[in-house]
């Protein structure tokens, strides 16, 4: 598989054409602007490469995307960049085939010395997700094992636990999954249980376990048209076969689970100085593994 990270502009229609996936990273300049609009896609069309864009959204127009991806000159997009944020609910982007837009998360911040939110919550997953939406406008729902206590920096409208997941489904527009893989969370999407959607059809992202829901029932809940499409992160089994019938699913994309890898070393090596500390002056952990629990 090829990849083209892009940051060089000479050579560009070469690589293009060797390509399986373009993930543009570049800053918006008046160099980058418009770098891939027109026909510039045109050279991808033997391998119809897969497009991200985590860079800046002005590398590309929406009629040169829409174009490209009629004419099967790429075979989709990821956008984590759009112009115009928050995006309107008519623009014309949404209604792109085969575009999935992400709101722009890929370079929030990981540090634990510089987001007082995440320090608050104990870098729970939950709030990090909806710490990153809130800036959209987005009214957040939760659901988790126990009560929160709400205050002034409460990302969430409510939350609910588990005996509220059908009315919790039914108020969704997004579904976004970050819980751990348990007994208790093991299927708790699979079966009939995403029919509550049905009138909302939300989108489903995965970014917690592979487990909260079955192939057959994700296929049936896209099929029956309960849930507009689904974002996978996580799948079973890792690597997923090529003949595995996830590929095949209309309106999935799979990413290479990497919604949990560690912005920078440094974090990390933060964090084992921290607790290496608290365990010599005999002082609760940080982000313990609770057996009973099983997260």
């Amino acid at each position: 598989m090829n990849v083209f990270l892009h940051r060089q502009k000479n050579g560009l229609s070469y690589l293009l054409q060797e390509c399986d996936y373009l993930i543009n990273v570049l800053p918006g300049t008046s160099e980058t602007k418009d770098l891939l609009s027109g026909d510039a896609l045109k050279s991808c069309k033997n391998k119809k490469p897969y497009f991200i864009n985590i860079g800046r959204a002005d590398v590309i127009d929406i009629n040169s995307l829409e174009k490209a991806i009629r004419e099967k000159w790429i075979s989709g997009a990821l956008l984590d960049v759009v112009e115009s944020e928050p995006l309107s609910p008519d623009d014309p982007l949404w209604s792109i085939p085969n575009v999935t837009i992400t709101p722009h998360c890929s370079a929030v911040p990981n540090n634990i010395d510089k987001v007082d939110i995440f320090k608050k919550y104990q870098f729970d997953d939950i709030y990090k997700v909806a710490n990153s939406l809130n800036p959209f406008g987005m009214n957040i729902n939760g659901m988790c094992r126990h009560p929160k206590e709400s205050n002034n920096d409460f990302p969430f409208k409510k939350i609910w636990q588990k005996n509220g997941l059908s009315a919790l489904l039914e108020e969704c527009d997004y579904i976004v999954n970050v819980l751990p893989g348990t007994s208790e969370t093991k299927d708790m999407l699979s079966g009939e249980t995403l029919k509550s959607c049905k009138n909302k059809k939300p989108y489903f992202i995965n970014i917690g376990r592979a487990d909260i829901i079955d192939t057959e029932s994700l296929e049936k809940a896209i099929s029956e048209g309960w849930i507009s499409g689904a974002l996978l992160d996580v799948v079973e089994p890792e690597p997923l076969p090529p003949d595995h019938p996830l590929w095949s699913i209309p309106n999935v994309t799979i990413t290479p689970h990497i919604s949990g890898v560690p912005n920078n070393r440094n974090q990390m090596i933060d964090l084992f100085a921290r607790n290496l500390e608290k365990f010599f002056n005999n002082e609760p952990l940080l982000y313990t593994f609770d057996c009973k629990s099983g997260y």
